[in-house]
């Protein structure tokens, strides 16, 4: 092939038009679990309420609600990924071996949000959240007046089946807020990575069980009504693989979910194929990428809950 501007043109036209097809047909899961929150700038500042917000009865003056005092701030990253193309390959007409990477380029691209995602879910048990406490952590405090903490993080000791799932869930839904009134949490998605999934699916989904524990007024290991059927939703991430025994319940059925996607600038493809560049000259390569900018983080952490065995 001879190398010509409308030669490339056509060519790059069918490597975009591969990574968009890729790009725009990938599944995604952040978005179960996360929300997504635009950035216009080099970080984010978010105001998180200590609690749920909750009307209540009007008397004297008007009780304002503080969000500076629990401010948290994501800074955004770059990202990016990049193929180069050799002149020689081009040329001798092989550019269709890079299809399948191209396409692999439009999916990682696509799977960015996960991976963000991902990771804040995984590092929940370490990275702070806007209450200066791990995000997943036994000791959150409740700011009431007379103090005290609630938990949404197991650990150790808390394998998943009907009885432990129950107790999150029980803890989860007896949250309370600073004035110690119920605030309303449904948890309603488990996500469980791949080891778990019969398990998973054995709470959530089966007509009949035999727990190893005592629920209510059924005796352990006797078949029962699974009470616990349809409680939530099951969600099984191969991502989560390398923490085999840790599972997570979810309430996402507020505005707020209980992590963050920030997005500064989505997956973005750029092609470098001036005739006249550094690159083409030392390397006699033309260059294919991808880049983006944001991060993920933390919202309330009475929204999630963590435990393992």
């Amino acid at each position: 092939m001879q190398i010509t501007p409308a030669a490339l043109d056509a060519i790059f036209y069918t490597i975009n038009t591969l990574f968009q097809g890729a790009y725009s047909t990938t599944p995604n899961f952040w978005n179960r679990v996360a929300m997504l929150a635009p950035s216009a700038g080099r970080e984010n500042r978010y105001g998180w309420l200590r609690s749920l917000p909750a009307m209540r009865e009007w008397i004297g003056e008007r009780v304002y609600r503080n969000l500076e005092a629990s401010s948290y701030t994501l800074v955004n990253r770059d990202f990016e990924l990049t193929l180069a193309l050799k002149r020689n390959e081009i040329e001798d007409d092989l550019i269709g071996m890079y299809n399948s990477y191209i396409q692999m380029m439009g999916a990682q691209a696509a799977k960015w949000p996960d991976d963000l995602v991902r990771t804040v879910m995984q590092e929940g048990n370490t990275r702070l959240c806007f209450d200066g406490q791990p995000f997943f952590s036994a000791s959150h405090p409740t700011f009431a007046p007379a103090g005290g903490t609630y938990q949404n993080w197991w650990a150790s000791g808390l394998a998943l089946n009907s009885a432990n799932y129950q107790t999150v869930r029980q803890t989860m839904m007896s949250y309370v807020d600073e004035a110690g009134r119920p605030m309303g949490i449904i948890p309603n998605l488990l996500v469980v990575p791949p080891q778990l999934e019969a398990t998973g699916r054995q709470i959530l989904n089966a007509d009949f069980t035999a727990p190893a524990a005592a629920l209510g007024q059924n005796a352990a290991s006797i078949q029962q009504t699974n009470v616990l059927k349809g409680s939530a939703e099951l969600l099984v991430l191969p991502e989560l693989t390398n923490q085999a025994t840790r599972w997570y319940l979810l309430d996402n059925t507020k505005p707020v979910k209980p992590f963050v996607f920030q997005q500064r600038k989505a997956p973005t493809s750029v092609a470098l194929t001036d005739p006249q560049s550094e690159n083409l000259f030392r390397r006699k390569e033309y260059v294919y990428g991808v880049d983006s900018r944001g991060e993920s983080g933390y919202s309330l952490p009475f929204l999630c809950a963590a435990a393992q065995a």
